[in-house]
């Protein structure tokens, strides 16, 4: 499968996955995150399972967004749509291939909230959730992070932790790889806006930078492990960590770093000025970026 990933932050919602699909005896790299804008709302996509069917299910899942009347769209409603379409399509699934599952984000010109889905089950996910077979090291990573901590990120911190649960879910799991996928979107007082940031090769520079602080933290832990070693040794140490933490992060804000072009691109999605404020009405999905109940089953 792969691993996707979701963060609820305080100005948007960010959607992350790697871009290895594994099937028999190969593995190909190609987008597992989608944006769709339609008539009044934005759909985001991050897909964990079987591509063919799993673009099939987000396909059919705008098209029937796609009839609903413009001034209906609402958040609930687009769900409830969803939902019925999932639950329509995952009878179909053949037994032989990995069911997908989805984090899906509807944006109004209001609001914006994430959703995941597990058949044709879609609860609302407050802070974040890890899909496919890499799941489980995003959610071990991110278990220090209370809902409190979480609700007060903005969408440039997320990044960085998506980053790093990529780039462990990669080194870790034999059905994680390629490089690392991430598309912002935001509800604004102006319209709503999506920013999809990396192809399936791509972004893979700043893996290495996650992978030399992981080093670095594991030495730490080491040392103070260590009850036999003297104060001022361990200072020292500490003080070697912090100087060698500070040149990594002046590493990444250096102009033109790989890291730092992601920060602003994932910068301009959280922007209350947007380029266009129309959604598109052609329901095509975008390029690079694109403008922008009762509950039943």
């Amino acid at each position: 499968m792969t691993i996707a990933a979701g963060f609820v932050c305080r100005d948007g919602i960010l959607l992350c996955a790697d871009s290895q699909y594994t099937g028999g005896w190969e593995k190909t790299f190609r987008e597992k995150v989608f944006a769709r804008p339609l008539g009044a709302v934005m759909l985001s996509f991050a897909l964990a399972g079987d591509e063919n069917f799993g673009r099939t299910v987000i396909d059919e899942c705008c098209l029937s967004v796609s009839t609903i009347p413009r001034t209906e769209q609402t958040i609930w409603n687009v769900r409830k749509s969803i939902r019925r379409t999932l639950k329509q399509e995952l009878k179909d699934c053949p037994a032989d291939i990995e069911k997908p599952q989805f984090l899906i984000a509807i944006t109004t010109l209001n609001e914006s909230i994430l959703f995941s889905t597990r058949e044709h089950a879609m609860p609302r996910v407050q802070d974040y959730e890890f899909l496919g077979t890499g799941g489980y090291i995003g959610k071990h990573l991110m278990q220090p992070f209370g809902p409190f901590w979480m609700r007060s990120i903005g969408l440039e911190e997320a990044l960085l932790m998506g980053l790093n649960v990529l780039t462990a879910a990669k080194r870790t799991d034999l059905y994680c790889g390629g490089g690392s996928q991430f598309l912002a979107v935001r509800a604004s007082t102006r319209g709503f806006s999506g920013m999809e940031i990396g192809g399936p090769s791509s972004i893979q520079l700043p893996d290495s930078q996650m992978a030399q602080y992981e080093s670095l933290a594991s030495a730490l832990l080491m040392f103070m492990g260590n009850l036999t070693m003297a104060d001022e040794q361990f200072q020292q140490q500490l003080i070697g960590f912090c100087a060698e933490v500070t040149k990594l992060r002046e590493q990444m804000r250096e102009p033109g770093s790989h890291y730092r072009a992601l920060a602003e691109v994932v910068r301009q999605v959280g922007k209350e000025h947007l380029e266009s404020t129309t959604p598109d009405p052609s329901g095509q999905p975008p390029s690079q970026a694109s403008p922008g109940g009762s509950d039943e089953s």
